[in-house]
């Protein structure tokens, strides 16, 4: 089953499409430093990550006053990478006012997506913390463009994202899937 504007689900209460965030931990090995040099006496700006995958997301619908489960789908033709390509807005906390860099490219690998980021040059407390380990989560704001119903047990419906579009990337304190 499609799910469209009548299911209420990613659209407000004037039937616009709504931005969904879903939030990955940034485990050992999934992010890592691009660095031109070991030696360089500055904190590299530039990392490796992995923004989201298809791990079911537990999710709350206001609508229905329920909660179900999202699949993020990242088949090639799932994910509209292009908007993402093109903007690269990386943004700590979801805050579209705090830009703290760029993408510089994304693409899909191994049922994830993942991003090469580029932090501003005075950002060079960020990348710190994130080098020191201390900033270890990432989320990904992104469109919903078309979900399938793929099962319900127990009253609790589980949807796969089939059409997705990511649009921002952020470095966030807490993490929803935490």
């Amino acid at each position: 089953m499609t799910m469209n504007r009548e299911n209420r689900i990613g659209f407000d209460a004037q039937n616009n499409p709504i931005m969904f965030r879903r939030d990955a931990q940034i485990v050992a090995g999934s992010i890592r430093s691009v660095r031109a040099s070991e030696a360089a006496a500055t904190p590299n700006l530039v990392f490796e990550l992995s923004f989201s995958s298809d791990t079911p997301i537990r999710r709350y619908s206001w609508w229905t006053d329920s909660y179900y489960y999202e699949i993020l789908d990242h088949s090639e033709d799932a994910v509209d990478l292009a908007y993402l390509q093109a903007t690269g807005a990386v943004l700590r906390n979801h805050d579209s006012e705090d830009l703290v860099g760029v993408i510089e490219r994304a693409w899909i690998e191994n049922g994830k997506c993942k991003a090469q980021v580029r932090l501003a040059s005075d950002e060079a407390a960020l990348a710190l913390r994130i080098e020191e380990g201390i900033v270890r989560n990432v989320s990904v704001g992104y469109n919903e463009e078309a979900w399938v119903l793929e099962s319900e047990v127990d009253g609790v419906r589980t949807y796969r994202i089939t059409k997705w579009v990511p649009r921002e990337i952020s470095f966030v304190s807490m993490p929803a899937d935490e």
